[in-house]
């Protein structure tokens, strides 16, 4: 019947419908889906064209209300017969996108393969590389640390040579406090000691000018006839208590001591100064020692290089290397170290 047939096309073509949108099943290459899709095409072109042989045989039998349905059975087979087209080229379209993108897919996966290849030996070279940068760091630790230590048993003995010399910071109590003081060295006092001398010799020998000076006065006040005026006689009990009277120089002998004075005062003055110039010298060579002295008494009570550290040269962050103490505030304390990664030194806060 009529019926039927249209049944048997709708039902065939579902299949195909089916069919099409289950690409992942779909086998082969475009040319041969083309070829099958053809194949199929002209059996439902034969069956359909049965079916329309059979209708027309049966159609002066039959009533119109079938005949209407069966023409309307035939436009809807026909117009999935053209949806099935377009799903068709829709899926030879996507076979062809699908192979493009296999091979891109293929070609990456050979790049990735090959990269994976090369970066096997750099992780190798890379795990060598930080294994030696390793040891660097241990061995350039190792020997900071050793001349570190040479280098503060040299300050120890500069300061115990220079302590002798120059002084050293002494515990004094003043009042109810005790205190750092400067107890002076044997340099220092033998040359304060020199300075003083040198002093008290120079305002001996202008004492003795002076003296001079005024006995030329008292001469020259005392007139032939023996007798005094009030000026000379009030400038001659002044000076009386240190000048002979009775004694008399002529002016070659008075023109020679006062050069020799004054060639003695001014060799005394030269000495003065020389001494001056060396005690200013030796007080910044105490200064410095001083800074020395409380810095290695900060040491000793520091963090990290004091006597209650676990460790000596300590270092920080797997990069800093802890070598001494440079200084001390009220609030923190500032280390010289060593960068290990990039081979410089720092300060450390």
């Amino acid at each position: 019947s009529p019926q039927s047939v249209a049944k048997a096309a709708a039902t065939h073509l579902s299949v195909q419908l089916l069919e099409v949108f289950k690409p992942n099943g779909y086998e082969g290459t475009d040319q041969n889906a083309t070829e099958s899709y053809q194949k199929e095409d002209r059996i439902m072109e034969e069956q359909t064209t049965k079916g329309r042989a059979e209708f027309d045989s049966l159609a002066k039998v039959q009533t119109n209300p079938e005949a209407e349905t069966f023409s309307k059975l035939v436009e809807e087979n026909q117009e999935l017969r053209n949806q099935l087209e377009e799903q068709r080229r829709l899926v030879i379209d996507l076979s062809a996108d699908r192979d493009e993108k296999q091979r891109e897919i293929d070609r990456l996966k050979f790049f990735i393969e090959r990269i994976e290849n090369d970066r096997k030996p750099l992780e190798n070279e890379l795990e060598e590389s930080e294994r030696k940068r390793t040891v660097c760091k241990q061995v350039i630790a190792k020997y900071l640390r050793l001349l570190q230590e040479l280098h503060n048993k040299e300050k120890k003995a500069m300061i115990a040579n220079q302590s002798v010399r120059l002084g050293q910071l002494i515990y004094k109590r003043i009042g109810s406090q005790f205190k750092h003081v400067w107890e002076d060295g044997d340099e220092l006092i033998q040359l304060k000691s020199q300075l003083e001398e040198i002093i008290k010799e120079k305002e001996g020998l202008e004492k003795i000018r002076r003296s001079k000076k005024s006995r030329r006065i008292i001469k020259e006040a005392i007139n032939p006839n023996n007798s005094l005026d009030k000026e000379a006689v009030d400038t001659l009990f002044d000076f009386s208590n240190s000048i002979e009277l009775s004694r008399s120089l002529s002016k070659i002998e008075e023109t020679e001591e006062k050069e020799f004075l004054t060639l003695k005062i001014s060799m005394k003055q030269k000495e003065e100064t020389r001494l001056r110039e060396r005690l200013e010298l030796i007080k910044k060579e105490k200064i410095v020692l001083s800074q020395e002295m409380k810095r290695q008494n900060d040491e000793l009570n520091s963090t990290l290089c004091g006597k209650k550290s676990q460790e000596k040269f300590k270092i920080l962050n797997d990069q800093y290397l802890i070598l001494s103490l440079l200084g001390k505030g009220g609030y923190s304390e500032v280390y010289k170290g060593y960068d290990l990664e990039n081979c410089r030194e720092v300060a450390l806060k």
